[in-house]
């Protein structure tokens, strides 16, 4: 559970947030907000929102949101305002300010861009925000509240025109996002039965994702906190995934956790000592378990549903009974790499494209026309696959026809090696960092590829081995709806940034494509 964060309003050094059950928020009672900037004071408590209180006062940036109108830059109390250690209440407990960005002064005659949480006539209810979420193909959009309610998540896929260009095709990701994500904007406030006055706060994802996909839910967010005058916080794809079982568990984990999270654009390892602070423990060296997973689905030419993805295909082709010849004689595991290096930090990392390739050449020994013989000792020849598709975005597929003996059996070997590989990483991770790991008793499953039950059975079992040596480690994993990308993540990560004093990132921030979980509040 989420650590409370006491923050000051401006004219009382009473709570604001406190924990209720099952670890949601409340908002203790209507208190006043004042903000600064270069020239005007703004009165958040009035029903009508920014009304006007003094004119010249502040001599303050525009960047500095305040709770506290003594603590404006220059005053006595400015440090203590921004968060440093020792700043405490009259009751003694700690006061946390951060702010995620420092932006240009802003023009002093609009109060968008300084609202604190939204032009409240009352606090007595719970914080309801709207999240768009667009980092990859998914177009998503969902209302969360304080209290762990989810009004409505839509996701609308992409799942054809995946299917069409072997893979997600940027530009055509992005086009489908212009047109899916107003359709999934719609439809949470129908399915929810609310509207935007109902909202509270807009939060959007900034990164780490596809360019010009981030730009659609990007624009898309800042466009509707402007016209309604909301506050509008950016939140970390990545981060939201972590944080996703604060917001399903009745018993979340508390830090530190572990995270596993497994997608088509990450695969990592992360040690979460809190909400904002995480350290990538084992990375990928090359591709990603997403990409491999989808990649030897469509090499196997898996018949293409409209509501699976080319992994979960592959997943349930590997769960089918074997059939003639392997039911007998079954194919080997494939080769497991990075497990003879001699560095340790080296050993711990992934690596996915020597698997990935192996499984081709697989597949072209077994479906070969001229019947070119399998060597179970790796002797598999390389033979060129085809190629359906234009530009550089192509779709492999083996130069024959597959049967579906070989569709099953490769299906299985490869999930089986892949997700073994990804285990025996979890395995030695706890071995190399013991120590650092000995306070960890939870690891959180994260990404579309944390929805598979394979995977999910095996690292149940190294747990179990795990916590007879070293004490209980418990498993957590996301319903399999909210695995996958979705924005009801990205309005719970944008309410506990909210509730850590990040109240408005304004209009400024640009997207960031690539972004390190380590480097999430690093000014850019």
């Amino acid at each position: 559970m989420v650590s409370p964060v006491q923050i000051r309003p401006a004219s009382s050094s009473a709570h604001l947030w406190r924990h209720v059950a099952r670890g949601g928020l409340e908002l203790l009672r209507p208190v006043r907000y004042k903000c600064t900037d270069r020239a005007q004071v703004w009165d958040y408590s009035s029903p009508s929102g920014g009304q006007q209180l003094d004119n010249g006062r502040g001599a303050g940036y525009a960047e500095s949101l305040r709770w506290d109108q003594e603590s404006r830059p220059g005053s006595s109390r400015s440090s203590k305002a921004r968060g440093n250690i020792g700043s405490r209440d009259q009751i003694g407990q700690p006061i946390v300010h951060r702010f995620s960005h420092r932006p240009s002064p802003l023009p002093t005659n609009h109060p968008t861009h300084h609202v604190p949480l939204r032009r409240f006539s009352t606090l007595s209810k719970s914080i309801k925000v709207l999240a768009l979420e667009s980092s990859a193909d998914d177009s998503c959009a969902a209302i969360v509240d304080s209290d762990r309610k989810i009004w409505s998540n839509i996701i609308i896929k992409q799942l054809e025109s995946n299917a069409k260009w072997g893979g997600i095709h940027p530009r055509e990701a992005q086009l489908a996002h212009s047109v899916n994500l107003p359709q999934a904007i719609a439809r949470v406030f129908s399915e929810s039965g609310l509207s935007m006055d109902d909202i509270d706060v807009v939060a959007y994802t900034r990164g780490p994702g596809m360019p010009g996909c981030l730009h659609v839910c990007g624009t898309a967010a800042k466009a509707l906190a402007a016209a309604h005058s909301k506050p509008i916080l950016a939140v970390h794809h990545m981060q939201a995934h972590t944080l996703t079982p604060l917001l399903t568990e009745d018993d979340p984990p508390s830090f530190p956790f572990l995270t596993l999270l497994v997608s088509g654009g990450h695969t990592q390892i992360v040690l979460a000592t809190a909400w904002d602070e995480y350290e990538i423990i084992a990375d990928t060296l090359d591709s990603r378990v997403g990409n491999a997973v989808d990649r030897i689905s469509r090499y196997l030419q898996l018949s293409a549903r409209p509501d699976k993805g080319a992994g979960a295909i592959l997943e349930d082709y590997a769960a089918l009974p074997p059939l003639p010849p392997y039911d007998s004689d079954p194919i080997p595991p494939l080769p497991v790499p990075m497990m003879k290096l001699g560095e340790s930090d080296r050993l711990l990392a992934f690596s996915f494209s020597g698997l990935t390739s192996h499984a081709e050449r697989l597949i072209d020994a077994l479906t070969s026309d001229s019947q070119i013989p399998y060597s179970r000792e790796g002797g598999i020849p390389l033979k060129s696959p085809t190629s359906i598709g234009e530009d550089d975005f192509r779709l492999r597929v083996a130069s024959s026809m597959v049967d579906e003996a070989t569709k099953r059996e490769v299906s299985r070997v490869f999930q089986d090696s892949i997700m073994g590989h990804i285990v025996q990483k979890i395995e030695l991770c706890f071995k190399i960092h013991s120590i650092k790991l000995r306070s960890v008793t939870g690891l959180v499953m994260s990404g579309g590829v944390a929805s598979n039950q394979h995977l999910r059975s095996r690292v149940s079992a190294l747990l179990g081995r795990l916590s007879s040596k070293r004490g209980r480690i418990k498993l957590y994993y996301p319903p399999k709806a909210l695995c996958t990308d979705n924005a009801a993540m990205i309005a719970w990560a944008g309410l506990i940034k909210l509730k850590a004093g990040y109240t408005n990132d304004g209009f400024e921030l640009l997207t960031r494509p690539k972004w390190s979980l380590e480097d999430l509040y690093d000014g850019q």
